[in-house]
């Protein structure tokens, strides 16, 4: 038995001599202590490796495992007899209390003493700014990696990391990567992702692995990885030269093995770690995991105790000031906070809305820090620290509209006693609430009709829609007949709630037909298509107008013409790869990518102006992968979430491409400097376009074409914008002018070249697979009849498109942006996502079962006590980390701000004034001042005082008599401010019990749940539900 004796911390550092490119990147490294190694374990070649991530809190907990950085390290320390390899995932400097006050600099003494060998970055590690990771790192005696991601500034990884590490045990040589996934970087609030170049997980590991392997001649590859357990899956599925994945960023303890390869991720904040023992004697490699608890059973170590007592005596003063006490156990374990509405989220979101007087409050999940059960009791300033350990800065945004008459909305909400939102409404529909002349006489009792009835008449109606959009005819026996095929495939879906609605048989009877057709608006079902449906006469008195108008202003035919058109751009045939591989890819679907395309002509077909483009990122992949510029792109690039051209969009682009265009062509031809711009009446074109004309470019005038004629007069709604030729341009206008068209000028095809050929043709010159069977399948999608399912995708895409129609840019930060807000939030349901939204003041319900995008219905968001408005303004109170478009939340970055995060209260001040208010209206503490901050927001106190105004008793609110003098109005008065005083008093006494609940603001959509809303929304809008009638009712 022979053994070797090291000193005590003698550490060895040093860099393999390799090219001076590779000089900073590979790391070769051992560090010995103070033990005896057994030879005998050497000649086994065995190898045992410590793991573990995302760690923030130093000090221990009351239950265990009790953790804590001291017993943690002890517990390390007990395997220093196998010469472990010490690997960390990241996250550590942030978010913990003593953080707050230190930058994660006590973090330091704590990773040196367990004898760490290497590290990669999480996303955390950068909360306080690249700068200070940089000198965190510089003074850690390891390597740490972050294998994907470079400085563009100094093309190297960022923040001074390292791209790959190698080092021998028992004869074994490692070499270790780390990696990132881009999910994460986005939400980075000290990083501009402009500054960055992100490289995919698998690409680069697969590179770096192989040559680790080829050229470094390692035997064992581990990749450290920062990321979820999805994107693990993905790495290990697609990369095998990697033999190991060792994770973070999930706060689980979880072992998967995906491709002959494990992945583990080691629990969080020091109460767990791995210890993975790797036996090369055999073949494969065996992997033994055993997962170590860190109970009281292991001693503090006493001299990382000594050197943490430093940084503890500056924040123990205070830290366990009690501030409050709550009477429930509050539930902030991530696996909650993340996937539900939960108390302690309503709580919070309460005092924002409270403490800023906004309609509704939205906060991100991830705020939410303490990944646990806090025990009712005391509510300490520790444990708020550790619940939201970040500075988060709240701001609010958009103002309420004025009325008209100018009385301010805040002022007639205020008079009036109803929220903001809701007088806002009443305003909007004041018309029809005036004509409304009320029923008399109605004594029709009518039997409600099921969801299941309801929702297969309005995904008849979408497919009634677009067989006449295709000229097909229809007639009872048809509809009737897909209405029952609908009904059949709803109710396979639909889990049974009754065995009566279960066995109920829809037989599409005439008497159903006839009242279908009522409540549809449907008095002939025998049509022919769009252009059929448009107003043929009106098209044609349009012509003889527009051709008045050439002739009388002397325009020619070098004017222009402009339209839009969406595409799903990546859209593949159904046999090829990517088609399967998108099945297993979370998040956004390939196959249906869009973007909108304006594109504009002159009548010549001669000028063509630059189009403007508008997709749903400002800076894809394949920019920053490239370095593209998109000012030298041959599109005017705009960006919003719904790849939608807006009215802001469509300006810029006349004023900056169209108009700059125009002029410069006129002038080089000689020709007179006047145009006429020719357009629809899309949303995004603007009634009063020719005022937000530029000066300088007052010389084109804007003419609309006709409601419903555009189909039949818009030449770029005749698809020429592809073919690039003059020719096939000038051809586009023969119907709206048909004197400047020639005679024949279509162009044609090489003789005996079928359309299938020459795309098959033009496809293969770009570098394309392509195969004229792929064309046909392609082209047969759209002559097969509509499944359910496609009407459905249908009947939601035209939902959007609809929002569309209602004005995207007019509301933005109004409704529409709450909308997109809510579906980001539930987007990644159910990954433990911190975008998951906690919130007050708003009510909704998501459907899981539906793709990212499409799961909330916005008929059931409520907004206090109304219905989401998507053209309504709302004061919505949230963090500055949001407002800045993280975590998805880019809706947010164009609104008008209120209340800036410089006038505004940071969220922990809120909530500490939240529980000092608490004191004072208990009588707890006496103020000098009786300014204190509110328990309730403001359309709370308003909704109270209006409660309280219509349960008074008669007597106690009698009209004053005939004779009254002011002395008596002014007794009234403060009657009545006292009441309002007395009710409100008594709603912030309920709220200082601090038993916050779950209320039902998030829920999920089950079909119950939707009878039950969809019955709410019918009472609160009034509505006559229609009855059912069976075919052998009298209709009368």
């Amino acid at each position: 038995m022979y053994s070797l004796n090291f000193p005590k911390h003698i550490c060895i550092l040093y860099k393999a001599v390799l090219t001076k490119n590779q000089e900073k990147s590979f790391w070769f490294c051992s560090r010995v202590f103070l033990r005896k190694t057994n030879i005998m374990s050497a000649a086994k070649k065995i190898v045992s490796i410590l793991h573990f991530n995302d760690v923030y809190n130093v000090e221990e907990q009351q239950q265990e495992p009790v953790a804590g950085a001291t017993r943690f390290c002890t517990a390390l320390k007990s395997f220093n007899h196998l010469d472990p390899l010490v690997l960390f995932s990241g996250d550590i400097l942030a978010p913990s209390i003593m953080s707050t006050f230190t930058k994660g600099e006590q973090m330091i003494p704590v990773l040196e003493s367990f004898g760490v060998h290497c590290a990669c970055y999480g996303n955390h590690d950068f909360d306080f700014g690249v700068d200070n990771l940089m000198d965190f790192a510089r003074r850690t005696s390891f390597p740490w990696l972050i294998s994907n991601v470079l400085d563009n500034g100094t093309s190297a990884p960022l923040a001074d990391g390292k791209v790959t590490c190698v080092m021998s045990r028992n004869g074994i040589k490692f070499g270790i990567i780390g990696l990132v996934e881009e999910e994460w970087l986005a939400t980075l609030a000290t990083i501009d992702p402009e500054d960055v170049t992100y490289i995919d997980f698998v690409t680069e590991g697969r590179k770096l692995a192989k040559q680790l392997k080829d050229k470094v001649g390692v035997d064992y590859v581990i990749a450290l990885t920062h990321m979820r357990t999805p994107n693990d899956c993905r790495l290990a599925e697609n990369v095998d030269e990697i033999d190991l994945i060792l994770g973070g960023h999930d706060h689980v303890y979880e072992i998967k093995k995906v491709n002959g390869k494990f992945i583990i991720k080691s629990g969080t904040d020091f109460r767990e770690f791995s210890k993975v023992t790797l036996d090369f004697n055999m073949k494969p490699v065996h992997i033994d995991i055993e997962k170590i608890e860190v109970t009281s059973k292991f001693a503090e170590d006493e001299e990382l105790k000594e050197q943490l007592s430093v940084y503890n005596d500056i924040v123990a003063g205070k830290m366990d000031e009690v501030l409050g006490h709550f009477s429930l156990d509050l539930d902030a374990r991530f696996s909650s906070i993340r996937t539900q509405e939960t108390n302690i989220g309503n709580f919070i979101c309460d005092v924002m809305l409270s403490s800023t007087h906004g309609d509704l409050a939205l906060l991100n999940s991830g705020t939410l820090r303490a990944d646990r059960i806090i025990p009712k009791g005391d509510f300490t300033l520790r444990d708020l620290v550790n619940l939201l350990p970040m500075m988060d800065p709240m701001i609010v945004l958009n103002a309420p509209e004025k009325h008209e008459q100018g009385v301010r909305v805040v002022d007639l909400s205020r008079q009036y006693g109803r929220s903001t939102s809701m007088i806002c409404s009443v305003l909007k529909r004041k018309e029809s609430i005036k004509s409304v002349t009320p029923a008399k006489g109605l004594t029709i009792i009518s039997k409600l009709r099921t969801t299941l009835h309801e929702n297969m008449e309005k995904l008849l109606m979408v497919w009634v829609t677009e067989k006449q959009l295709q000229g097909d005819t229809l007639t009872q026996t048809i509809i009737c007949e897909k209405a029952r095929a609908i009904y059949g495939d709803l109710l396979k879906q639909t889990p049974q709630t009754s065995i009566d609605e279960a066995s109920e048989s829809f037989k599409a009877s005439r008497g159903w037909f006839e009242n279908f057709k009522k409540r549809s608006g449907i008095h002939s079902v025998v049509r022919h298509g769009e252009a059929a449906s448009s107003d043929m006469k009106a098209a044609e008195d349009y012509i003889k107008t527009f051709s008045d108008l050439i002739k009388a202003q002397g325009y020619i035919s070098q004017q222009v013409n402009c339209d839009e058109t969406g595409l799903f751009w990546k859209k593949m045939p159904n046999r090829t790869y990517i088609t399967a591989e998108e099945k297993m890819m979370p998040g956004h679907k390939p196959m249906k990518d869009r973007l909108t395309l304006a594109l504009c002509a002159n009548a010549s077909g001669d000028c063509k102006i630059k189009p403007l483009l508008v997709y749903h990122s400002e800076n894809p992949r394949a920019f920053k992968s490239h370095k593209i510029l998109k000012e030298k792109l041959q599109v005017m690039w705009r960006s919003n979430p719904k790849a939608w051209v807006t009215r802001k969009f469509f300006v810029e682009w006349v004023n900056l491409v169209f108009g700059p265009t125009v002029k410069k062509y006129l002038q080089e031809n000689n020709l007179p400097v006047q145009a006429l711009l020719i357009l629809d009446n899309a949303p995004a074109h603007p009634p009063n376009l020719e005022d937000d004309i530029l000066e300088e470019l007052k010389f084109i005038k804007v003419l609309y074409l006709p409601s419903n004629t555009t189909p039949i007069l818009q030449p770029m709604d005749q698809q020429a914008w592809l073919g690039v030729t003059t020719k096939t341009l000038t051809s586009a206008w023969k119907k709206l002018w048909p004197e400047a068209v020639a005679e024949r000028i279509y162009e044609e095809l090489e003789p005996g070249v079928s359309v299938e050929e020459e795309i098959v043709s033009l496809g293969k010159s770009m570098g394309l697979e392509v195969e004229e069977r792929d064309v046909n399948e392609l082209i047969e999608e759209y002559t097969q009849e509509l499944t359910t399912e496609e009407i459905q995708e249908l009947q939601s895409q035209q939902h959007t498109e609809v929002m569309q129609e209602i004005g995207f840019e007019e509301s933005e930060g109004g409704g529409e942006s709450i909308y997109l807000a809510l579906e980001n939030g539930v987007s990644q349901y159910p990954k433990l996502e911190g975008r998951f939204p906690q919130v007050s003041g708003v009510s909704f319900a998501f459907d899981p079962k539906k793709p990212p995008g499409k799961r909330i219905d916005p008929h059931y968001i409520k907004i206090g006590d109304e219905y989401l408005d998507m053209n309504q303004k709302y004061r919505l109170s949230t963090k500055m980390y949001m407002f800045q478009g993280r975590d998805g939340y880019d809706m947010f970055k164009d609104c008008e701000v209120l209340l800036s995060e410089e006038e505004s209260p940071e969220l922990r001040t809120a909530v500490q004034n939240h529980f000092e208010a608490i004191k004072v209206v208990t009588g707890a503490v006496h103020h000098k001042s009786r300014h204190r901050q509110s328990l309730i927001c403001l359309s709370r106190r308003h909704s109270v005082v209006k409660m309280f105004e219509e349960s008074s008793q008669p007597s106690t609110r009698a009209p004053l008599k005939r004779g009254f003098s002011l002395d008596a109005v002014a007794k009234r008065n403060l009657f009545k401010l006292q009441q309002d005083k007395t009710s409100i008093d008594k709603v912030e006494h309920e709220q200082c019990k601090l038993e916050p609940k779950s209320e039902g603001r998030i829920m999920i959509l089950t079909d119950q749940v939707k009878e039950q809303l969809e019955k709410k929304r019918q009472e609160f809008i009034g509505l006559t539900v229609d009855p059912v009638i069976e075919e052998d009712e009298d209709e009368n």
